[in-house]
């Protein structure tokens, strides 16, 4: 919608409801609403009509383009209904520092450098995503960490420097120490070789001496791959616990949280306890498990 249907259209509403008002109250809040769009009006054209992705025919929110071909690169901003006197809503998760009184063309202008600042290391990422199976991407546009699968219970935690993200980041492997300390000596040794030539999921394999899994392809179900999610629960991360304890039979390798593994063998015939350790039957082969005896998680 251009400024000037915008104004034309406005212009004959207020002229409509003028003509039928019979109160004063009614006349002040017409006003009101009047001084409210023409503000918002007089501010979407400072910032140019070509930024604008969608206007709201109420005028209660308004979407600009920041990159034409990243439209999740948008931002969204709401108009509150006592617009100019109240500011503009903008998510909080965008962690902007914006000033209450700031026009649109301020807040537009700071998003975008939060933007520019950011779009090196979103490329990084999105070429992972691309190369392996990340699990549970990020929605923010600012986390600068992704946790990639390797194997049944275990994954790679890679943090990048938002301002050099082609240097080598921070690389945290998690598992069961049985299962990780071939790749914790393989990262201890080979760190110092990252190449920022070359892309982050083969800089991860040459580091860690290993082919990371791809990543699923649309019709491709989880179950036609090896596993990464807990065995009991179906899921990979619960609340803060990863999949961590993993059957040893290498024909079924299934991995499980501490605490659904402890609860399913502390209910199951025949299992036993000793010490801070229960013993029972893997749920998925029957072969031998155990896990330390956890606390419930809150």
């Amino acid at each position: 919608m251009s400024w000037e249907a915008c104004t034309r259209k406005w212009s004959q509403k207020l002229r409509e409801k003028l003509a039928n008002s019979q109160q004063s109250s009614e006349f002040d809040a017409l006003i009101e609403d009047d001084k409210r769009r023409i503000s918002l009006l007089s501010q979407l054209r400072e910032v140019g009509w070509d930024k604008i992705r969608h206007l709201d025919p109420e005028l209660d929110h308004v979407t600009f383009i920041i990159d034409q071909d990243d439209a999740n690169l948008d931002l969204a901003v709401r108009i509150p209904s006592k617009f100019p006197s109240d500011p503009f809503v903008i998510d909080s998760s965008l962690g902007l520092n914006i000033s209450p009184k700031a026009r649109l063309s301020q807040v537009l202008r700071e998003y975008s450098q939060k933007v520019d600042l950011y779009k090196p290391i979103r490329q990084v990422l999105c070429g992972l995503e691309s190369k392996t199976r990340v699990l549970e991407p990020s929605t923010s546009l600012w986390d600068p960490k992704r946790i990639v699968a390797l194997a049944p219970g275990i994954c790679v935690e890679v943090t990048l420097d938002p301002t050099d993200p082609v240097a080598a980041p921070k690389i945290l492997i998690l598992g069961p120490d049985r299962k990780i300390q071939p790749l914790l000596a393989a990262l201890s040794v080979n760190i110092g070789k990252y190449d920022p030539e070359v892309n982050l999921a083969l800089n991860l394999e040459r580091i860690l001496e290993v082919e990371l899994p791809l990543p699923l392809q649309n019709n491709q179900s989880s179950l036609d791959t090896e596993s990464v999610e807990c065995g009991i629960c179906y899921v990979y991360q619960l609340g803060q616990a990863l999949p961590t304890e993993v059957c040893d039979n290498e024909r079924c390798g299934q991995p499980f949280h501490s605490e659904c593994l402890y609860e399913h063998l502390s209910t199951c015939h025949g299992a036993t306890k000793s010490h801070n350790t229960v013993f029972g039957k893997c749920p998925f082969c029957e072969s031998d498990i155990f896990c330390n005896i956890v606390q419930k998680l809150k």
